[in-house]
């Protein structure tokens, strides 16, 4: 992790809207916001930018469903980000890198779609439709993170985590996720609350 390069925007540019909602999900002009981070892009040294909150590291945070039922994970602790062991998730993602730049023209799709097959393996699916975001200036991983939430509806149940050592996965129906919410990850309570329940 010390040399990787990833993308995040500086906190500067985005800070107006980060100040009308510090915790929490809007979708309050998405389509112009998710240009204006689009076209705000640099590259940051990933170790630094843990630690740096003048940048906002862009987290594509996607959401699977099949049907009525959610992707819910659990991560273990092989997972890259310690601050996240054991906890549950209804999100896959991760950070963009630059070679997502050479996949697509728009590099936020073009590091969902990495992640989203980095992490597992679905067969068919629908494009990815953009939610919103996701801000959480209160955790120390939020500080320094921006999630962009989409949905990606699977065309089949037969979606298997890649990462079986840094995960588990099974689908759940909402009724068992708000079972679950009190083990799920900030991020992934915000998505529920905002777009599931």
């Amino acid at each position: 992790m010390t040399d990787e390069i990833i993308i995040a925007v500086p906190r500067k540019k985005i800070q107006f809207l980060l100040d009308k909602q510090p915790f929490g999900f809007f979708d309050e002009k998405s389509s112009q916001m998710y240009d204006l981070i689009l076209n705000s892009c640099t590259e940051v040294n990933r170790a630094s930018a843990e630690n740096d909150e003048s940048f906002k590291q862009i987290i594509p945070y996607i959401l699977i469903t099949y049907q009525e039922k959610y992707l819910l994970l659990k991560r273990k602790t092989k997972q890259t980000e310690a601050r996240l062991h054991n906890k549950m998730s209804i999100g896959v993602g991760g950070h963009i890198n630059p070679i997502d730049y050479n996949k697509e023209k728009d590099i936020i799709l073009g590091g969902l779609l990495r992640e989203l097959h980095e992490e597992v393996r679905i067969v068919s699916f629908e494009p990815p439709v953009f939610l919103g975001f996701i801000n959480d200036d209160i955790s120390e991983v939020g500080k320094v993170h921006l999630g962009l939430l989409f949905r990606v509806e699977s065309h089949t149940s037969d979606v298997d985590v890649i990462e079986i050592d840094k995960m588990d996965g099974q689908w759940a129906s909402i009724s068992e996720l708000n079972e679950n919410f009190d083990y799920l990850e900030s991020w992934s309570q915000i998505a529920f609350n905002s777009c599931i329940k």
